[in-house]
């Protein structure tokens, strides 16, 4: 029997509950810990270009800031560490903590270990960055201030 017209009701369901995640999915954002992320790799890496497009130093220029973490790069060319990821608190929508695992100055078969740190993160301009100066310097000592 042919319903010309009618859609079953579990169809338009389905399809607008597709189109609600499709919306929120590409309306909200990177996560925090998608930028911690990025900012500690790009950190491990010595990459300063990434560094600055992820942080905020108080109310410096990107172009200023990609300098500041070229002159702490080059200070600290020899310092090594790996991170983890282990935790992101959001206590608000514009503020968010992620917590971090590193061993300092690491080196296979040594004899480092791990350490929690707090990266503070702010979301300015619908973009979240982390804030460098509330970030302990005994985490990274040349960190630009």
């Amino acid at each position: 029997m042919k319903r010309s017209g009618r859609a079953s009701i579990v169809v338009v369901g389905g399809v607008v509950g597709i189109l609600v995640i499709l919306f929120f999915a590409l309306t909200s954002g990177e996560a925090p810990n998608t930028v911690a992320n990025r900012f500690m790799s790009a950190l491990a890496k010595g990459d300063a270009k990434t560094l600055a497009e992820a942080s905020m130093i108080g109310d410096m220029s990107t172009a200023d800031m990609q300098k500041a973490w070229e002159s702490t790069l080059a200070a600290s060319k020899h310092y090594t560490f790996i991170y983890r990821v282990i935790l992101v608190e959001q206590p608000s929508p514009e503020q968010a903590n992620v917590k971090v695992g590193v061993e300092r100055n690491f080196r296979p078969g040594g004899a480092s270990y791990e350490e929690n740190y707090q990266l503070p993160m702010r979301k300015k301009d619908g973009k979240w960055l982390v804030e460098v100066p509330s970030i302990p310097r005994d985490m990274y000592p040349w960190l630009p201030r």
